[in-house]
């Protein structure tokens, strides 16, 4: 019985921390543990149902394993280069939790600086072809009558090495008459948006923080 009691763990309402049943407060944020926590049995890991599998099956997960390790890269490599919208869809999910991180840090301000521009230098290296609502400042570089292409230029400068490097051009619509857009302004455009993005991000979840903190007081002064 006491070993069962020792194995479970509540879960923090507030930073959703597992804690130790004996705990009465988070490790992580100090908050109290309350009446109606939840809580979760650390025994039933998913490392331990892995363990009840047979040889047939650990032979699956090994060979599924080897081959998501050799084709994840070029699979991954090959969609943030050539498909739209891929990389800023990863970025937004990153952008997501290291937001949270940097608004729940003690360093503050700090801590927010350095995450915005982490943040913006990742989007300008990793987001380089972008998706149709980032790439819509380009338009404007554009002259009247022309339109906006992306291509992608692969090339060998060294034996065994691809580089894939994003052209963006302003066209004509019978592609008779085109313009590269020069990669300076390419990457302005980029790590400005992605300054506004984490801005964004960061707003919300010191939004977001700020309602929990009003309802934990409120819930606290009811009782």
């Amino acid at each position: 019985m006491d070993s069962q009691i020792n194995r479970m763990k509540w879960i923090c309402h507030h930073c959703e921390y597992k804690n130790p049943n004996d705990l009465q407060n988070c490790a992580q944020c100090g908050n109290r543990k309350g009446p109606n926590v939840k809580t979760i049995d650390s025994s039933d890991s998913i490392f331990q149902k892995f363990g009840k599998l047979g040889t047939i099956g650990w032979i699956f997960i090994i060979l599924f394993g080897l081959a998501a390790i050799i084709l994840a890269p070029i699979l991954l490599i090959n969609a943030i280069s050539k498909v739209e919208g891929f990389a800023s869809f990863l970025l937004l999910i990153g952008g997501f939790f290291g937001a949270r991180s940097s608004a729940k840090s003690q360093f503050g301000p700090p801590a927010n600086a350095i995450f915005i521009v982490f943040f913006s230098l990742m989007g300008v290296a990793i987001d380089q072809p972008g998706n149709y609502l980032y790439n819509l400042p380009l338009q404007f570089i554009c002259k009247e009558g022309t339109r906006l292409e992306r291509t992608v230029q692969v090339s060998h400068p060294l034996p065994e090495r691809t580089d894939m490097t994003q052209v963006f051009t302003c066209s004509t619509f019978y592609g008779k008459e085109k313009n590269q857009i020069p990669l300076a302004k390419i990457l302005g455009i980029r790590f400005l948006e992605y300054m506004i993005l984490g801005g964004i991000l960061l707003t919300f979840h010191k939004w977001n923080i700020l309602r929990n903190n009003k309802r934990i007081v409120t819930s606290e002064e009811r009782k």
